[in-house]
């Protein structure tokens, strides 16, 4: 009696067919979503930013804060990026240090201190040396030469 109706359970539960998920390819010149998402590292993958030569500086004199973008910018696109506080009064210096310390931060830049009013910023991936080749003359005192 028992095994009679079990026989009729397992005979009604087969099981259905799922249908498989349909592949898309995640074309991204073709999907319109992907097209709005935009690396800070532009078309480059992550792993090959250590593997970048460094083809470009910029040398920039900033005049007001709002050329404190240029030099973002450049930070940006990973270019050793020197630049010069000398024309700008002690406040907008600070700003402009402020706001190029983000960016280099964002960017995972180094942002080196090469005179009292001259940075330089240097993108990850790229060695540099930091010498101090000053020397002291027989008095003391510090000179270039």
């Amino acid at each position: 009696m028992f095994g009679d109706v079990e026989d009729e359970v397992m005979e009604e539960e087969t099981p259905k067919q799922v249908s498989q998920p349909k592949m898309h390819n995640n074309d991204s010149s073709n999907n319109e979503d992907n097209r709005k998402i935009v690396s800070i590292f532009g078309n480059q993958k992550r792993e090959d930013v250590g593997k970048m030569k460094v083809s470009y500086v910029s040398i920039i004199r900033p005049k007001t804060f709002e050329d404190s973008r240029l030099i973002s910018d450049s930070i940006k696109e990973r270019k050793v990026v020197t630049f010069s506080l000398e024309f700008l009064g002690f406040e907008t210096g600070q700003r402009v240090i402020d706001f190029v310390s983000g960016t280099a931060y964002a960017m995972d830049a180094h942002l080196s201190k090469i005179t009292d009013k001259v940075f330089t910023s240097i993108p990850s991936g790229i060695g540099y040396e930091d010498v101090d080749t000053t020397m002291e003359d027989a008095s003391g005192k510090k000179s270039l030469l």
